[in-house]
């Protein structure tokens, strides 16, 4: 009975450490980011978020977690007429590696732009509705221990959640140290009692 209990304990424990992700880091930016004033080349203004510099071992996999960026207006030109439309930029995230440190940058090609008439207000809330969520979930390439993390715009950040399987491990873990503690208690009980066997004395 023992040995089937062992085995289906050690069968369980493989089987849900092949289903998690091989040198997963979880990290939680809460409380971490960076917030800058940030100024575009088309007369639009937003806030610059982006990491510190972060360091890992080359080749692991880091879990960021997600954020969700909201498109924001570009401000209009100097030269605004009724005529023109009013832009809309939307971020993505781009990354950084280095050593020994990475130099972070923001680039058109993280930028996309839409556009909408002055009088098409549904247009207007449709554009300033729409966000993207990406999920920030990084390989460090080899040769690199740093990265930073950049994106511009309104943003709602969600904290990484370690995957089913990593909390099936925990689990298994402590329901096997449970067990053990309970078959040594019911060990200590179960035990026969011996009384200690009489002292054979030698006459003189």
């Amino acid at each position: 009975m023992r040995r089937t209990i062992l085995f289906c304990f050690l069968g369980l424990s493989i089987f849900c450490a092949q289903s998690v992700k091989a040198n997963v880091v979880y990290k939680d930016l809460s409380g971490l980011l960076l917030s800058s004033y940030w100024v575009g080349p088309c007369y639009c203004t937003s806030t610059l978020t982006t990491t510190p510099v972060l360091s890992f071992a080359s080749g692991e996999t880091v879990d960021f977690g997600r954020v969700s960026i909201s498109t924001f207006e570009s401000g209009l030109t100097p030269d605004a007429g009724p005529n023109q439309p009013f832009f809309f930029l939307q971020s993505n995230v781009e990354s950084s590696f280095g050593p020994p440190n990475p130099t972070f940058f923001l680039t058109g090609s993280s930028l996309s732009f839409s556009s909408c008439d002055q009088s098409d207000a549904a247009c207007v809330t449709q554009e300033l509705g729409s966000f993207v969520s990406v999920d920030l979930i990084f390989t460090i390439p080899v040769g690199a221990s740093n990265i930073q993390l950049g994106w511009v715009g309104p943003y709602d950040y969600v904290a990484p959640v370690p995957e089913p399987s990593t909390w099936a491990m925990l689990m298994i873990g402590f329901t096997a140290i449970w067990f053990a503690g309970y078959r040594r208690s019911q060990r200590a009980v179960l035990a026969p009692y011996h009384p200690p066997k009489p002292c054979c004395c030698i006459p003189i």
